[in-house]
This record gives structure tokens, C-alpha cells and sequence, in this order.
């Protein structure tokens, strides 16, 4: 395309003279190109019907200004020893805004030097082909220097604007000789992006002009905000110029959107006249409370900040490219003078619009921020220029003029501390200059100033925003954003608001709820309560967190609450009624120990087992002890301690009255010849020791491969329940079964022997101890597998207090109340009687030669 329009115009070329379309030129040894909208618009542009020549109407100040930079760096680098011997001159075309007018011009630049008409020659190979202009300077809008630079780039002519920032113009595929003084719009979207997090903005607007500036970065803003969280609420387009037909009714459209709209916050990607234009239809519809971002397109706009009103439109920030001070530029624009054999229509056209009162000599809007001007009354007054008319982007073309000067001055060989003149070729190529002005790097204000490898400028933004002060609008800067850090820095206490605005598309979902997507949208949404169990401790979580095991929460939770630790403590009342029983059987017990002791060669005791009956005292208290353990904050070692310690000591007591139940049955229910047999095996020590010994064995088998251990059991949602886990359910039950096998073979014993002497008959005693203890113990063993909780020890502790108690009811208090209660008949002639009683009623049976002692009961 671009190939077919430039063979069109060489065409032209040939039969028509374009020394009309250069408004500003001087002659040099090298000659600069530039590129400016001295006008705003193309007249008539929509309705043109025939290629005749176009019009430009609407004197734009600021594109003006910009060209005097060029025009006033060039004349001081020619005053300079930089460029030593050589002289820079330039042409200067005016684009009106447009692609239209800025083709032509660009036609311009690539014609041959010294040729005939300034035509373009047709050949294959241009690496010779010295154009008559060797870089160029421009242009302003980015779809003026996309459509310029396409054609430019076919002969790598060095293309430098100084303010066009579409992203799209750093694909060095498709402008390869494209650079620019300011940074590429993707810094500027990522400053947008860092702004809207910044203040948690999640539903912005965005409006924007139908052409590649716009539609660019719109989709480099979208890229931007992707993963952040952020969407648009709207993604409106504007005509590309002002003039267009359908401007007007677009905007009353547009303006009635954002006015209902739940975006508080919009972006505008406009040119100036076209914000202008929004904020015009804005005021009309009295839409005050929104809050607006400029694009750098007009961000320090004084078109736009001479508006009537514009305070009243809300809160305008704005990124805008980091300026410079030029030196000596101030005086330039108020002489305006110009140099040697130097034209310029433009400063001829400015002046005779201020002499003829034109507004476009100065926007009269002015006055009402600035009431000490004198140019209100002398429009021709010198400080116009430098008082009333922004200076942004001028400081872009003096850095863009300076990039080319010095890569001339390498390329030429220039050195102003050896020789005052440069070595080099004049009718230099221009791609040459290209290769060079890769590599510059000179000083400016603030730091070094190169090209990246994309050939954008490593500049940042300032933000700003427009404040009321003293009557008069003002741009004051309110942070900055660094490219090479990717940092935003914002001053929020001097932006001019109350409180930073909410721009949400839903209300922010308070701790304890979380965000639940109800549309194709990720930032709009409804808030749902956490559940029981979760928690959210921020806003606008998308999750609700879970509780660690440790703590619990209700619902709508914005904290989890520590789980309370449960176990059986000492001052659960349960818990006391169960130590004081445990106490009063241990205390018991000892009295019982006294008696038995006292009288120990008494016949009751001796009935008893005498000396044998320490066994018992030995393992009830043990027993009773270890009901201590199942009491307060399980351990590990006292998890260990109170299974065996109550297995092995109640094994003790059973094997006791198992050897007791067998010896009496021995001696007066078995046959004397029979009896002689099971002599040999009637130890009572031995055999208590062997099957205590055996109930050892199981408990160290226990411990050594799964041992009993302190667990945390978090089934409750409030309470963390803390309770021994016996290790092996296997091994527990072992260990009860075996002294349940010998609670029941005594139980056989006793009810076998049921009918001996009165006073050696204990039979009753054991049967009914034993049967406490099995019942108890089969009772114990559902309770214990169903149930849960904190009182799942004292299950068991009920279980061994009535089996202790059964044991002393049934065994020990009897003996104790004859010591103590029936003395008259402790003696050994009612124990000898009550023996020959028993015999006499069996008439086969001889009368057993009996000794009352402690071995031979």
C-alpha cells in the first residue's frame, strides 16, 4: 500500500510544484524534516469528492510552539561548536492533524537532493539514494507517524517524534526507523494499571478515538489490566477528529453512558479538541462526580483547561512525558526573530491573527485565571507565547533535534577539541544516520538520554493533577512513574479530593464473606458469608480460608478462635467426685491394712489367708493409684502408665483369690486321695508370681510395639478433645480379657464351693465380687467403644472403683468386722467346731487334721 501511494505521488511530483507546502524552511548543508499540526483540522474533509488541494482552518498555538523548538535548538547548535563547519538547515510542513496532509510532505522528504522538481526516482536499489532531507522530526499524533513512517522506513530515514507514543511504533519490524523522545504507551498503560491498584479502581470506563492511537491503547490498557483484577465497564469510540459528522451525536451517547454508569473513574484516549468536546456535552448534562484520566494527548491540555466550568467536571489526573527547561527558548518566543535566509509563514500567520484580534491568538478563556495579563489588552505583546501556551512536547522536539545532531556528529567524525571542522561526507546517506542514532547517549537535565532497543526513550510520567488555586487551574504534579523500575510513586495527600473515589462494579465484600462471580465478569459479584469452619480476614477475598485445625469460626467469620483444649481436668466436678471415692478407697484401705495387721494371728485372718492378704492391699492400691492417671492432661507417660498399672495390679488381687478359692476347695471338697495329687501344685507364691507374670508380658509386648499415647482429637468444632489412644484396641482388650478369664474361673471356684464351713465358706464373698467385676467389665466394654468425649476415662474409673470396692466389700471388710466387732468369736474352738459340723453332715467323709495358719487355710 504504502509502495502504490508513493509511486502515485511521484507521479505528481513530476507535473506539479510542492514548494508551496512547507510553512517554515532555511537552507543548509543538511536539511531536517519536521512535521507539526499548525492547524487542528482539514476543512470540509468528510465531504471531499475530488483529490483538489486541501484546507486547513483552526490555528493550533501548541503544534505552533512545537515547531519554534525545532526551529530554535537548530539555530543554536548552528551557533555551537557541536556540528563544527556544518550547518543545519530544515523544511517545516504543517499536517493538520490529519494522514492527509502529512503524506505529501512525507513525498517531500524522500525526493533526490538537487533534482529536477524534487521528484523521487523509481529504482531498485536505494542504498545510494541521498534524499533531499536527511531525518525528520515528527509527527505529533501517532497515526500521523504510523502512516509517515511507513513510507520513511522504506528508505531509512530517521523518523524522531516527540510525542507519538502508540505502542505499535515500537515494532521495529514494521517501523525500523521510527524513534521517539517519549516513552512507548505501554509504559504509560502500565502506570494507568498501577494507578487503578493503587486506589483499588476495578470498573473503569474508557473512551477513545476510532483510529490507531485509540484503538492501540486500548488494547494495550486491557493487556495491562488483565491480571489485575480490572475490567472495563464501557469501551466507547470517538471520530478521529472533531470535525466529523457523527462527533456530536456520539457524544451526547457516550456522555449518557458514563452519566449512568457505575464507573466512577473513565479514561479518555483523546486529543484535546476531543475532550474538549466530552466535557462540553459533560457540563450540559450537569455530570459532576466522576472522576477523569488523561491520556498524555492532553493531560496538561491548555485547550482543554481554558474551558468555562472545567473545575465543575470533576476530578481530572493525568500522566504527562517528564519536560525539560530549554535555555534561552523564553526570549526566543518573545522575538520570534528569524535567521539567515529563514522563511516561515507560520509565525507571519500567527502574528497577523493577533494583530487582527483573532481568539486564536490567545484563548480569551484565560482571563479568568490570569486577571494581570497584559496581553489581554496588546495582543501582540511579547509574553503571550511563553505565558499563556503550554510548552509540553517542546521539550520532546529539542531532544529529538539534539538525538540527530549528534549522531551527525559521530558519524561526520566531529571533534571541537582537536579540529573545528568535521571529516566527514556531507550528502551523507540517511541510513546511515540511522545506525548511529541507535547508539546516542548524551547528558540532558535530569540524566542520560538513549534510545532502547525499540527506539523509545526510557523517560517517565509525571502525574498531575488539575487544581483550582487562587482562581487559576494549574497543573501540579502529584507523583511520577519510573519506566526502568516499574515503580508508581503518588503524593495522595495533595490531590484534590476529600477522599480518593470507589469505582466497583459491586460493593467491597466484608471480612467474613467472600466474592461469588455472578457475570461474565470477573469484577462484578455478589458476597457470600463464609461457612462454619472458614474464614476471610480481608475484603474482596475470592476464597474463604479454612480454620487450622486448632481453631474454629461461626459463620460470617472475619478470625478463627482458638479451639478449646477438653480432657478430664481436676476441677471437673465429675472429676472430684471421682478423686474423692479414689482417696476414700485408698484411705479405706489402709485402715483395712492396719486391722489386718493387728490382728494378723488371729483365725478370722488366718481364715482370710493371713499373710497372703498383703497381696491384695499391695494391688488395690496400685489399682487406686492408678485411677490418678486417667485424671488431668493425658501424656504420653501417663498414657503408659495407667493401662498396665491397673492390668498388672488388679491381676494381683484376682490371682490372690483364685489361689484362695482353689486352696479352700482343695481342702474340703476334693477327696483326700485326690488331694495328694494337686499338692505339689498348690504354691501360692509361685502361682500368683506366674500369672502376674504373664499379665507383664502382655503389658511390655504393649508397650514396646504399640504403646498407648496422647491424642488430639478435633471432631468438635469448638474444642480440641486431648485423650490417650490406647495404641492397639487389641492389646487393651488382652490385657482385660486375661484378668476377666481369671475373674471367671474364680467365680467357678466359688460357686463349686459354696457349701463349706461357715466360717471358711467365702464362696458367696468371691461370687458376688466376681460377679461385680464381670458385670462391670461387660457393661464397660459398649460404653467404652460408643462412647466419645472428655468423660471417656471416667468410664473407666467408675469401672475400677466399683471392681476395688467390690474386692474390699466382698473380701477384706467381713474379715475386719469379726477383728474388730465379733473378738468373742475370733478363736480357734468356734473355727474347729464350725469345721466338725460340716463334716459330721458328710457321713463318708473323714475329718481333716486342720492347722489355722497362714498356710493352711
Amino acid at each position: 500500500i504504502a509502495f502504490s501511494i508513493l509511486c502515485f505521488w511521484c507521479f505528481l511530483s513530476s507535473v506539479m510544484s510542492c514548494d508551496s507546502l512547507a510553512g517554515a524552511r532555511a537552507p543548509g548543508d543538511i536539511i531536517i524534516g519536521g512535521l507539526f499540526p499548525i492547524h487542528e483540522k482539514v476543512k470540509d474533509l468528510s465531504s471531499r469528492t475530488q483529490p483538489d488541494e486541501l484546507t486547513c482552518e483552526d490555528f493550533h498555538t501548541r503544534g505552533f510552539v512545537r515547531s519554534l523548538a525545532m526551529i530554535y535548538t537548530i539555530e543554536s547548535i548552528n551557533n555551537s561548536t557541536l556540528l563544527p563547519g556544518i550547518k543545519l538547515g530544515y523544511e517545516i510542513y504543517d499536517t493538520c492533524a490529519d494522514v492527509s496532509k502529512a503524506i505529501p510532505a512525507a513525498l517531500r522528504f524522500i525526493s533526490k537532493l538537487n533534482a529536477t522538481n524534487r521528484h523521487v526516482e523509481v529504482i531498485c536499489n536505494y542504498s545510494g539514494y541521498t534524499p533531499a532531507v536527511k531525518a525528520v522530526v515528527g509527527a505529533t499524533y501517532s497515526e500521523v507517524s504510523i502512516a509517515v513512517s511507513r513510507v520513511l522506513s522504506f528508505f531509512l530515514i530517521p523518523q524522531v517524534s516527540y510525542v507519538s507514543s502508540a505502542s505499535i511504533l515500537s515494532d521495529r519490524v514494521r517501523f525500523p526507523s521510527f524513534f521517539r523522545t517519549v516513552p512507548s504507551d505501554k509504559q504509560q498503560m502500565k502506570a494507568l494499571a498501577l494507578l487503578a491498584s493503587e486506589f483499588e479502581w476495578n470498573w473503569i470506563g474508557v473512551v477513545t478515538s476510532d483510529d490507531d492511537y485509540g484503538r492501540t491503547a486500548l488494547e494495550d490498557f486491557l493487556t495491562e489490566v488483565k491480571n489485575r483484577n480490572i475490567c472495563t465497564a464501557f469501551q466507547e469510540y470517538l471520530p478521529s477528529y472533531v470535525g466529523h459528522e457523527n462527533v456530536l451525536n456520539r457524544t451526547k451517547k457516550i456522555v449518557k453512558k458514563i452519566k449512568n454508569s457505575l464507573a466512577n473513574v473513565v479514561i479518555l484516549f483523546l486529543k484535546g479538541p476531543l475532550t474538549k468536546v466530552i466535557f462540553e456535552e459533560t457540563l450540559k448534562q450537569n455530570m459532576t462526580h466522576k472522576t477523569w484520566i488523561a491520556g498524555e494527548s492532553w493531560s496538561n491540555s491548555k485547550q482543554v483547561v481554558s474551558m468555562k466550568d472545567i473545575e465543575k467536571v470533576g476530578t481530572i489526573l493525568g500522566f504527562s512525558f517528564k519536560n525539560g527547561e530549554i535555555e534561552g527558548f523564553n526570549d526566543y518566543l518573545k522575538s520570534l526573530s528569524l535567521g539567515p535566509n529563514a522563511t516561515n509563514l507560520f509565525i507571519e500567520k500567527y502574528k497577523n491573527l493577533c494583530n487582527s484580534g483573532s481568539d486564536k491568538c490567545i484563548d480569551f478563556n484565560f482571563r479568568k485565571f490570569n486577571n494581570n495579563l497584559s496581553c489581554i489588552e496588546n495582543k501582540t505583546d511579547v509574553n503571550i507565547l511563553p505565558k499563556n501556551f503550554e510548552l509540553g512536547g517542546t521539550y520532546g522536539a529539542h531532544l529529538a533535534i539534539t538525538a540527530i545532531a549528534e549522531s551527525l556528529k559521530n558519524l561526520l567524525k566531529c571533534n571541537k577539541t582537536e579540529k573545528m571542522y568535521c571529516e566527514g561526507n556531507l550528502n551523507v546517506e540517511p541510513w546511515k544516520i540511522l545506525q548511529e542514532i541507535k547508539n546516542i547517549n548524551f547528558s540532558q537535565n535530569d540524566g542520560p538520554f538513549y534510545f532502547d532497543d525499540n527506539g523509545d526513550s526510557v523517560n517517565g510520567y509525571d502525574l498531575i493533577n488539575w487544581q483550582k488555586i487562587n482562581n487559576s487551574m494549574e497543573f501540579v504534579v502529584v507523583g511520577n512513574y519510573k519506566p526502568l523500575e516499574k515503580k508508581l510513586s503518588i503524593c495522595k495527600n495533595i490531590i484534590s479530593w476529600e477522599k480518593a473515589p470507589t469505582s466497583k462494579c459491586s460493593e467491597t465484600c466484608k471480612p467474613g464473606t467472600r466474592k461469588v462471580s455472578d457475570s461474565l465478569s470477573s469484577c462484578c459479584y455478589k458476597c457470600e458469608p463464609c461457612t462454619e469452619g472458614y474464614f476471610s480476614d480481608k475484603e474482596d477475598m475470592e476464597i474463604c480460608k479454612k480454620c487450622n485445625k486448632d481453631q474454629w469460626s461461626n459463620n460470617r467469620s472475619a478470625k478463627c478462635e482458638n479451639k478449646i483444649l477438653v480432657f478430664l481436668a481436676w476441677n471437673d466436678p465429675f472429676a472430684i467426685v471421682l478423686v474423692t471415692f479414689d482417696v476414700i478407697g485408698i484411705l479405706v484401705m489402709l485402715v483395712l491394712a492396719v486391722v489386718f495387721a493387728k490382728g494378723l494371728k488371729t483365725p478370722a485372718v488366718k481364715a482370710a489367708g493371713g499373710h497372703f492378704s498383703y497381696f491384695v492391699f499391695v494391688s488395690l492400691l496400685a489399682s487406686f493409684i492408678s485411677i490418678l492417671f486417667f485424671i488431668g492432661k493425658p501424656t504420653d507417660l501417663s498414657c503408659r502408665i495407667r493401662q498396665p498399672l491397673f492390668g498388672i495390679g488388679f491381676t494381683i488381687c484376682v490371682s490372690y483369690i483364685l489361689v484362695k478359692s482353689f486352696r479352700i476347695l482343695l481342702a474340703f471338697q476334693i477327696n483326700p486321695k485326690v488331694r495328694d495329687k494337686f499338692k505339689y501344685i498348690n504354691q501360692p507364691v509361685i502361682t500368683i508370681l506366674g500369672f502376674t507374670f504373664l499379665q507383664v508380658l502382655i503389658c511390655i509386648l504393649w508397650l514396646i510395639l504399640t504403646p498407648p499415647f496422647s491424642d488430639k482429637i478435633y471432631h468438635f468444632p469448638k474444642e480440641v478433645l486431648i485423650e490417650c489412644s490406647e495404641g492397639s484396641s487389641i492389646a487393651f482388650g488382652i490385657m482385660l480379657g486375661y484378668t476377666g478369664i481369671l475373674a471367671f474361673i474364680c467365680f467357678i471356684f466359688a460357686f463349686v464351693g459354696r457349701k463349706l464351713p461357715g466360717r471358711y465358706n467365702e464362696a458367696r464373698y468371691i461370687t458376688f465380687s466376681m460377679l461385680i467385676y464381670i458385670f462391670v467389665w461387660v457393661a464397660f466394654t459398649p460404653v467404652y467403644a460408643t462412647i466419645n468425649g472428655k468423660y471417656l476415662p471416667a468410664v473407666e474409673v467408675v469401672a475400677i472403683l466399683a471392681s476395688n470396692f467390690g474386692i474390699i466389700g466382698c473380701h477384706l471388710l467381713p474379715t475386719c468386722y469379726i477383728v474388730v466387732f465379733k473378738k468373742e468369736s475370733n478363736n480357734i474352738s468356734n473355727y474347729t467346731e464350725a469345721i466338725r459340723e460340716f463334716y459330721r453332715g458328710k457321713a463318708n467323709s473323714p475329718f481333716p487334721n486342720l492347722q489355722l495358719d497362714a498356710t493352711n487355710t
